[in-house]
């Protein structure tokens, strides 16, 4: 009778947590539209269940006393807080893709708080954890040859959540300096020969010098900003004097 009466506290506890989940991840949205997410998108469900809801269970029913409103938010977030720091020791170890992939999973986790319709996180909490995943990840794209345009978007959704974000913008900034140009006869890099799709190097070069500029307006004591936006806005000289005198214009004259 002990074991029964013991199961059904379990069972009750458990029950209570997943209400909560459900409570708290519809609280980014109306119930009609969280109801609608919950029925017609069950790979979505599954995912937000796997990365989300499990591990808060797990977690919660794991300890003493009775399911707490702020449990279910609380554990996410510890949660995400691990992934994220086992992405970090992997990138001081070398391993960038194995911390990518914490990134990500810390991501995931988070990522049910947003609010699509305001375009922003619910809790701060959750958008400081994801701006920072998104800088971390970017930083691993950085540090492998030909992945800048994938630093490059890891750095736009952190700035879709923080604009001003001199980190992001930094690296942006940086990924722009290091990607591939549209070939223009001057490289015999056949990889990118045929791509059409870059944008000629004057654009990203312009690119950069803005994104660096605004993140030493947000840190102007940075040093590594000043030396990339030193480095930046010399190539961007360089540039616009070729282009001057390859001008059709100034050719004739």
């Amino acid at each position: 009778a002990a074991g029964q009466g013991g199961e059904r506290d379990d069972d009750a506890l458990l029950a209570n947590t997943v209400v909560w989940c459900i409570l708290e991840s519809s609280a980014a949205e109306t119930l009609n539209e969280f109801y609608k997410r919950v029925t017609y998108a069950e790979d979505a469900v599954q995912v937000w269940f796997e990365a989300a809801v499990v591990p808060a269970l797990l977690r919660v029913t794991q300890r003493d006393g009775a399911c707490r409103r702020s449990d279910y938010l609380r554990e996410i977030i510890a949660g995400a807080e691990e992934h994220k720091a086992e992405g970090n020791t992997r990138f001081k170890e070398g391993r960038l893709g194995e911390a990518e992939t914490s990134y990500a999973l810390a991501l995931r986790m988070v990522e049910h708080f947003f609010d699509v319709a305001r375009g922003a996180h619910v809790f701060p909490a959750t958008r400081d954890l994801a701006v920072a995943c998104h800088l971390n990840t970017a930083a691993c794209a950085l540090k492998t040859p030909g992945r800048e345009e994938a630093a490059i978007q890891q750095c736009s959704y952190a700035l879709a959540l923080e604009p001003e974000n001199a980190k992001a913008l930094f690296r942006r900034g940086k990924a722009f300096l290091a990607s591939k140009a549209q070939d223009v006869g001057g490289t015999n890099d056949a990889d990118y020969k045929e791509r059409k799709d870059l944008p000629p190097r004057q654009v990203l070069v312009s690119w950069a010098v803005r994104d660096l500029q605004r993140a030493q307006t947000g840190c102007p004591g940075d040093s590594s900003i000043a030396a990339a936006l030193k480095e930046a806005s010399a190539e961007a000289r360089s540039l616009a004097r070729a282009h001057a005198l390859q001008s059709p214009a100034l050719a004739e004259a």
